[in-house]
């Protein structure tokens, strides 16, 4: 799910936020998947947080001090995961 954070925002730095959607709600549903086929519903539940919380940030214009503040909302919550 962190990867698919950091190329969905990629995509949104870029100005391509249907992209930046489509990335992280597919990578998204692989990744609940993989949680329910080891029933592990803790994990299922931090994947969908964080990708409600970056989806959320994903809503702010990808341009101006409201992108740069979701674009780096977006990395801190990508290393957060991947730790």
């Amino acid at each position: 799910m962190a990867s698919a954070i950091d190329e969905a925002t990629a995509a949104y730095e870029l100005g391509d936020v249907q992209r930046a959607n489509e990335i992280l709600e597919g990578r998204a549903a692989q990744a609940a998947e993989a949680a329910a086929a080891i029933d592990d519903r803790e994990l299922g539940r931090r994947l969908d947080d964080a990708r409600r919380e970056a989806s959320g940030n994903l809503a702010a214009p990808p341009r101006g001090a409201a992108g740069s503040r979701a674009t780096k909302q977006n990395r801190n919550l990508s290393y957060d995961l991947s730790r």
